[in-house]
Formats: C-alpha cells, sequence, structure tokens
C-alpha cells in the first residue's frame, strides 16, 4: 500500500475521464498507473492549483499511455481546496507550472467531505527508514542553531 493512502484522511474520491498528453504535445513519454501522485489545477476563467490527488485506475485497467484515456479515481489529499470541484469541471494534471500531461473531466464526485485533516500518526515508519540518533548528537545539534554565533563551543 504506498504511503499517501495512509495519509488521507477521508474515502472519498472524484470520477474523472483523463486523457494522457503524447511527449509531442509536451506530455510525459511514460505511462501512469495507479498510485500515481498527480498535482491538479482546476482551469476556468483562471487557474487554480488544487494540490495532490493521488489517482488509481478504474475499468481494470493497469496503465494509461500517452496518447489514451481511461477512467480514474482522484483522491484530494487536501480535500479543502477541492470543495468547489464537481462534475463537468476540467482539471489540468501537472508536475511544473506550464505543462500540462493530462487532461482529466470531472464525472462525479462521491463522498468528498469538505475538510479531512491528514493521519501523520498513521504513518509507521519501516524499519529501513529509521533513523537511530544518539540523543546527545541530537540535542548538540539543535543547540547549535538556537545559540548565537559568538556563543558556540
Amino acid at each position: 500500500m504506498e504511503r499517501w493512502r495512509r495519509l488521507i484522511g477521508h474515502e472519498g474520491y472524484l470520477v474523472a475521464d483523463l486523457r494522457l498528453s503524447t511527449p509531442a504535445e509536451g506530455g510525459r513519454s511514460r505511462a501512469v498507473q495507479s498510485g500515481y501522485h498527480a498535482q491538479w489545477w482546476l482551469v476556468g476563467d483562471g487557474e487554480t492549483w488544487l494540490g495532490s490527488g493521488p489517482i488509481d485506475l478504474l475499468d481494470e485497467r493497469r496503465s494509461i499511455k500517452p496518447g489514451e484515456a481511461g477512467r480514474v479515481a482522484i483522491r484530494p489529499m487536501d480535500p479543502s481546496a477541492w470543495r468547489t470541484v464537481g462534475p463537468q469541471d476540467v482539471l489540468h494534471l501537472r508536475e511544473r507550472v506550464g505543462q500540462t500531461l493530462a487532461i482529466a473531466t470531472v464525472q462525479d464526485r462521491i463522498r468528498v467531505p469538505d475538510e479531512a485533516p491528514l493521519q501523520f500518526d498513521a504513518v509507521p515508519l519501516r524499519p529501513g527508514e529509521a533513523r537511530l540518533e544518539r540523543r546527545g548528537s541530537l540535542l548538540q545539534r539543535v543547540l547549535d542553531l538556537v545559540r548565537p554565533k559568538g556563543e558556540r563551543r
């Protein structure tokens, strides 16, 4: 299970039809799969950044290749930014400003709350991810950061 799934504080999602841009259109050269951690912009009269919304592929697809279309579930990380998003809204998936990698048209909004805090305490570290530090060395680093430069040892 991807780490982001444990962070999201709700079960809601948006159903959307997504078309992945080709490299000639400024898109990526690789396919996207379920779990792709996307950044979304709402495009209409202007552009509004909505934030992260990882996707799950629907209709039993394993991937969507450049130039192809498919149905996806977009899972907003911070649903408060997505309050006004609903059916027929157009979303742009981007990895950097101005580069549209895909366009999604929202078809349905299912159980997306107005607000839901992220569940930071629900993400345990695997043994290989944990770093242990001696208490003294961590304390010394903190003290070095807060002491005036003339008082450092």
